[in-house]
C-alpha cells in the first residue's frame, strides 16, 4: 500500500472546481476554500482525510495522488457525480 496524508475539497461541478483550482493556483488558502466550498462531510475538519492508502481510489486518482509532493494539490478530478481537489499533507501534521 502507498499511504499519504490527504485533505480534500469536494465540489458540485466542474465550473466550481475550476474556479477553486484557479484560486489555489493564485495562492488562496486550502482550508479556507474547504470551509467555503466543499460539499464533503470532511469540511467540518478542514477537508482532512488522514492517512489514506491511495490504491483504494480509481486508477486515474491514485496516479494523480502518487505524483504529488507534500503541500501540492491535484487539478480537479472527477469523482462520481462530483469533482475533488486533493492536497497532500505532511505525514506528521
Amino acid at each position: 500500500p502507498k499511504v499519504v496524508s490527504l485533505a480534500e475539497i469536494q465540489l458540485i461541478n466542474l465550473k466550481q472546481a475550476d474556479s477553486v483550482y484557479t484560486a489555489l493556483l493564485s495562492g488562496a488558502d486550502f482550508a479556507t476554500l474547504v470551509l467555503k466550498y466543499s460539499i464533503s462531510p470532511s469540511r467540518e475538519i478542514k477537508g482532512y482525510l488522514g492517512d489514506v492508502n491511495i490504491k483504494h481510489f480509481s486508477d486515474n486518482i491514485s496516479v494523480a495522488l502518487s505524483d504529488l509532493n507534500e503541500g501540492e494539490f491535484t487539478k480537479p478530478l472527477r469523482y462520481g457525480e462530483h469533482y475533488i481537489i486533493f492536497k497532500r499533507l505532511n505525514l506528521y501534521n
